[in-house]
């Protein structure tokens, strides 16, 4: 299957970015992420974080075609919300097989991409399956935006972040925005903020900001509240829960 496949139910993603290594999954839109004029963002803006896959299935393994860049690269699947599989991708194309183990029955798979290595599929397999179907995405919507803490920069593995953790237990549909060093109330994170649905958004703040003296006392109140009110064609006020 094409990673776009419809029976592929993906979250935590804006959009693609397409190559002839296969699809980037991208947090940011792409025709966006340039406009910080910060080659940093941009890169970390194209590190996975948080972006997964699901698919309900019969089928005995997973095959993953993949092109992963440098940095530490672990891979998490889970079954039925459980932990299967964390497997560390060496860097450059490579072809992943990995069993299910689904005893007959279907189950929730789901793919958690490196969130620390920027990785690219050119297919997903679910060879011999009797049963592919996607996955309903419900619950509320959780846009999480920060820094390091946010982007999740020590955790063993992409499913097991903070963010990630929090979700599970709540049971939201998680949206990380963090981009280590680089939580500076760029514009164009407040308008990804503003132009996708959510249900609760949290914002951690003030450390990148305050080590680099990005603002003054006089800047920072404003440019802090006022980045994230909803404004334009298709805006909404988030609500808490």
């Amino acid at each position: 299957m094409h990673p776009d496949d419809p029976r592929l139910s993906w979250d935590g993603i804006s959009g693609w970015e397409r190559g002839p290594a296969g699809l980037l999954p991208l947090r940011i839109p792409q025709q966006r992420i340039a406009t910080t004029l910060s080659a940093n963002f941009a890169r970390l803006a194209r590190l996975p974080a948080g972006a997964r896959f699901a698919v309900r299935t019969d089928a005995p393994e997973l095959v993953l075609e993949l092109d992963a860049g440098t940095g530490p690269a672990p891979l998490d699947v889970r079954r039925d919300g459980e932990l299967l599989h964390r497997t560390h991708l060496a860097g450059g194309p490579q072809r992943l097989t990995l069993p299910l183990r689904p005893a007959g029955a279907a189950h929730e798979i789901e793919v958690w991409l490196p969130h620390l290595s920027e990785t690219r599929l050119r297919a997903v397999g679910l060879p011999g399956h009797r049963v592919l179907e996607p996955v309903a995405r419900t619950g509320p919507r959780w846009i999480a935006y920060g820094s390091s803490l946010t982007h999740a920069m020590f955790p063993h593995g992409p499913s097991e972040s903070w963010t990630a953790l929090i979700a599970a237990r709540e049971g939201w549909r998680l949206r990380n925005l963090g981009f280590a060093g680089e939580a500076y109330l760029d514009p164009v994170v407040a308008r990804a903020v503003r132009d996708t649905p959510a249900d609760l958004i949290t914002l951690e703040i003030g450390t990148n900001a305050y080590i680099r003296g990005v603002f003054t006392a006089r800047s920072w109140a404003p440019r802090s509240a006022d980045s994230w009110r909803p404004s334009g064609t298709g805006s909404r006020t988030p609500r808490s829960r």
